[in-house]
């Protein structure tokens, strides 16, 4: 490519970022407005607690946010330790800086959202082409289970963004380790929102540097050890966060987080006990979810699957690993949430996103239709608009959301 091709090129990258940037900063901000304006609340019963606390909080000093109390959510009263506070600190300062308290943590979930759907484009884009990686940013928000989690207050989309961050994080430390501080700092913020639980963060990114470097020789083998040797570094953040939140909380409260997480709240004997017949069955029942969960697309991931395995297909050298990283991350989250005593759908959301993708950039490969429709819709605004659509579909549906698609 000549000197002024590439300098006609790039403005209209840069020039397509900007408008995309603006497109979701528009958007949320009429989200958050919206949620605001109707006092939006969720019938979802998690959503309830964590949007009530949290309300409750951001009229409280600042210094005692990390000792959250139930405060008669669910009938309960004293020390919320369920998981640490992290969740609810974003929609505290939220409120205190004067938007509603009880819509704040709504509208924190609507900026999650919308840093997962731009953090899942970025990644993708790493190992599939440009076109197909803006693609998916629109794509993925046609899964069933986008359609459930469109407007709550929960943890899963927290959860989703800070996996994404150190997904991307840990490809760019493949050539460039520095890029070990936002896998770091990812990691530390789902540990403060799902507690043990964001040990998936490690695991799921030491998946991608497997895929990724499976068939690395030469100057990309060293990449992938840099990036290993980065990973195995940001462990150290999960015993610099227990330690740093239990001493905080104590500060506060002069009781012990660990003491109650560790013990009664994650109950290692009840996991442990009758695990043997346990897993296999909560192995199909997620199995199942995962399926209905991301469809449209996830079809179209098994028989892309199917036809690798049986060597049919090869991918393009660039998105060899990709593949292999949406079944392996979905199959390891699904394994390790099977094992547990209790089971929920949103317990493996990561997993619809990872699998949706897969199936998705196989349906555009595979329909020419859908291919023909991709390039029509790659425009760099499309993913907010659709966001907001979707948004205002679900705000003007209320309770209305059909029940099959909640089961």
């Amino acid at each position: 490519m000549s000197a002024s091709t590439t300098a006609a090129v790039r403005p209209g990258a840069a020039s397509a970022r900007r408008i995309a940037g603006l497109a979701w900063f528009a958007a949320v901000a009429a989200a958050m407005a919206l949620i605001a304006a109707t006092g939006y609340t969720s019938r979802d019963p998690d959503s309830t607690v964590y949007a009530g606390i949290a309300a409750r909080l951001s009229a409280e000093p600042p210094a005692s946010w990390i000792a959250p109390e139930w405060w008669g959510h669910w009938g309960f009263e004293g020390p919320f330790r369920e998981h640490p506070a992290g969740i609810l600190l974003l929609p505290a300062a939220l409120g205190r800086l004067g938007y509603p308290a009880p819509q704040a943590a709504y509208a924190v979930n609507a900026c999650f959202q919308a840093v997962s759907l731009v953090l899942l484009g970025a990644l993708a884009a790493t190992v599939v082409s440009g076109r197909e990686a803006r693609a998916l940013t629109w794509m993925l928000q046609l899964i069933l289970i986008a359609f459930v989690f469109r407007i709550r207050a929960n943890q899963e989309y927290a959860v989703l963004a800070g996996l994404l961050a150190a997904l991307y994080a840990t490809e760019r430390s493949r050539e460039r380790p520095v890029w070990a501080w936002l896998t770091a700092a990812s990691f530390a913020w789902v540990l403060l929102v799902k507690g043990i639980f964001g040990l998936m963060v490690p695991a799921v990114c030491a998946v991608w540097l497997l895929a990724r470097g499976a068939r690395a020789a030469g100057a990309a083998a060293v990449a992938s050890r840099r990036a290993w040797l980065a990973l195995a570094a940001t462990l150290v953040v999960l015993p610099a966060v227990t330690a740093g939140y239990e001493m905080l909380y104590q500060r506060v409260t002069g009781q012990s987080f660990l003491a109650f997480y560790a013990g009664p709240r994650l109950d290692a004997g009840a996991v442990a006990s009758d695990l043997w017949l346990r897993w296999p069955v909560n192995l199909v029942w997620y199995a199942g979810r995962l399926i209905w969960y991301a469809l449209p697309w996830s079809p179209f991931a098994i028989v892309v699957a199917w036809l690798w395995l049986k060597g049919r297909i090869r991918p393009d050298a660039r998105a060899a690993g990709a593949l292999p990283f949406a079944l392996g991350a979905s199959a390891l989250i699904v394994a390790a949430f099977a094992a547990a005593d209790r089971r929920a759908d949103r317990f493996i959301f990561p997993a619809y996103f990872c699998l949706g993708a897969a199936g998705a950039i196989g349906a555009i490969r595979w329909s020419p239709r859908l291919s023909r429709l991709v390039e029509r819709l790659d425009r760099p605004w499309v993913p907010a608009a659709l966001w907001i659509g979707l948004f205002l579909l679900r705000l003007a549906s209320g309770p209305h959301l059909p029940r099959l698609m909640l089961r």
